[in-house]
């Protein structure tokens, strides 16, 4: 029973564990308001294949935060050559 018991614990330590970094994962990418903010978009058009909608509201999402990462680099430094964003999008922690 003690060993039952051991096992037990140390599954809920893995788990809260897993809980944790799940956690912080979806704080540090902003992923709830981003959620939050597609689903808003998607109770507004009402579209009629929400599939498509989601699709099409990631992609363009996903097209401005690179030209956000571009804009950023060019205006710290206008001469900022392309290969580097990908450098800065990398250190900032942005998917290009």
């Amino acid at each position: 029973m003690l060993l039952q018991t051991k096992i037990n614990m140390a599954a809920n330590s893995d788990e809260e564990q897993s809980l944790k970094e799940c956690e912080a994962y979806v704080q540090k990418h902003n992923v709830q308001q981003m959620l939050k903010d597609c689903i808003v978009q998607l109770c507004i058009g009402r579209p009629d294949n929400p599939v498509t909608f989601l699709k099409e509201y990631f992609e363009r999402l996903e097209k401005m935060v690179k030209m956000k990462v571009e804009t950023c680099c060019f205006k710290m430094h206008p001469k900022v050559h392309h290969s580097n964003i990908q450098f800065i999008a990398m250190k900032f922690d942005i998917d290009l």
